[in-house]
C-alpha cells in the first residue's frame, strides 16, 4: 500500500562534460554530455486529494506552466486517471540556474504520482513520458546517477559510479535562456563528441574524475558576461577550476575531501559576491520512490 503521504528528494545535476554535435531539423540539438547527480535537492510531497493541487515555497511557481503540474497533467492523459494530488514544493535548487531542477521536480512528480495513484507504469514508460517535458527530464528517471546523455538528452548511458567528490556552486545573480545560448552556439563550435570519449576513457583508465568542460560556456559568457562574477569568485576563494553547468549561469568546482570544499566555501563567505548564492553538496544519487 502507498502511504497518505509520500515525500521525495528531487536532486540536481552539474554537466561534467558538454558537447554539441549539431543543430537538428526539429530545431533542437544534439548533444554529448556527462551529467552527474548531486545532493543540492528540492522535497515533493504527494498526498490524496479530489483535484490536482500545487503550494510551493516560491508562491509564484504555483500554476499550470510548473513542469510539475504539466508533469501531472500528462500523467492524467497518458493514463485517462481522473484522480487527483495535492502536491507541496519546497523548492531548494536555483530556478534557471543550469542544475535541471524543474526537470528533477517533473521527473520526481512522475514518480510519486505513478506510485501515489497505483498506475503500475515501469520507470522506463515514465522516461519516455518524461521526454516529452524537457531534454534533462529522462536523466532524473534514469538507471544510474551519473550517465552519458545523447541526442537531446535522451539517450542514456548509465556509468560506473565516479569516486566521491564534493561538488561548490555558486550561482550568478542573473538569468540566462538556454535556448538563447543553444540557438548562439555557432556551427564551428560543433564538436564531434571525442573530447567527452577522451574524457570517459581517461576516467575508466585510470579511476580518476577528470576536470569538467562544457563547450557552452564561452557563448554562454557571451550573452551574459555577469555570470564571470561566479567563476571569478570560486578562482579567488581557491578553486583549481571552474566549470559551468548547463547554460548556467552557475558554476561549480569539485573536491576530493569536504576540508577543501569548507575551505574554499569559507573563503567566498568573508568576501562580497554581489548577490551571488553559494551551495555546497556531493554526487549524489537519483530520485526513486522508497519501498513500502
Amino acid at each position: 500500500m502507498v502511504p497518505p503521504a509520500l515525500s521525495l528528494s528531487a536532486p540536481a545535476k552539474v554537466n561534467l562534460t558538454l558537447e554539441v554535435l549539431r543543430r537538428r531539423e526539429d530545431g533542437y540539438h544534439d548533444i554529448r554530455t556527462v551529467m552527474q547527480a548531486v545532493t543540492l535537492a528540492d522535497r515533493l510531497t504527494f498526498s490524496p486529494a479530489r483535484t490536482l493541487e500545487l503550494r510551493c515555497s516560491q508562491p509564484q511557481l504555483e500554476g499550470p506552466t510548473n513542469l510539475v503540474w504539466r508533469a501531472a497533467e500528462l500523467l492524467r492523459r497518458e493514463t485517462g486517471t481522473t484522480r487527483g494530488a495535492r502536491v507541496t514544493l519546497e523548492k531548494r535548487i536555483p530556478m534557471a540556474a543550469g542544475l535541471g531542477g524543474g526537470s528533477s521536480d517533473a521527473a520526481a512528480t512522475l514518480l510519486g504520482l505513478n506510485a501515489l495513484w497505483s498506475l503500475g507504469l515501469t520507470r522506463s514508460a515514465l522516461r519516455d513520458l518524461g521526454g516529452h517535458l524537457g531534454s534533462d527530464v529522462p536523466f532524473f528517471l534514469g538507471d544510474g546517477a551519473c550517465a552519458v546523455a545523447e541526442g537531446r538528452g535522451e539517450r542514456l548511458t548509465p556509468l560506473p559510479g565516479l569516486p566521491s567528490r564534493w561538488v561548490l556552486l555558486v550561482k550568478a545573480p542573473l538569468a540566462i535562456s538556454t535556448a538563447d545560448v543553444y540557438h548562439a552556439v555557432p556551427p564551428e563550435r560543433w564538436s564531434d563528441g571525442s573530447r567527452t570519449a577522451s574524457w570517459l576513457q581517461a576516467r575508466a583508465d585510470r579511476g580518476i574524475v577528470p576536470l569538467p568542460f562544457n563547450h557552452l560556456e564561452p557563448v554562454a559568457l557571451d550573452l551574459a558576461p555577469g555570470a564571470a562574477v561566479a567563476r571569478d569568485a570560486l578562482l579567488r576563494a581557491g578553486a583549481s577550476h571552474a566549470v559551468m553547468s548547463g547554460s548556467g549561469p552557475t558554476y561549480f568546482a569539485l573536491f576530493a575531501t569536504e576540508l577543501e570544499a569548507q575551505a574554499v566555501r569559507a573563503r567566498l563567505g568573508a568576501a562580497p559576491l554581489l548577490g551571488a548564492a553559494v551551495y555546497l553538496g556531493r554526487f549524489g544519487s537519483l530520485v526513486d520512490v522508497p519501498s513500502c
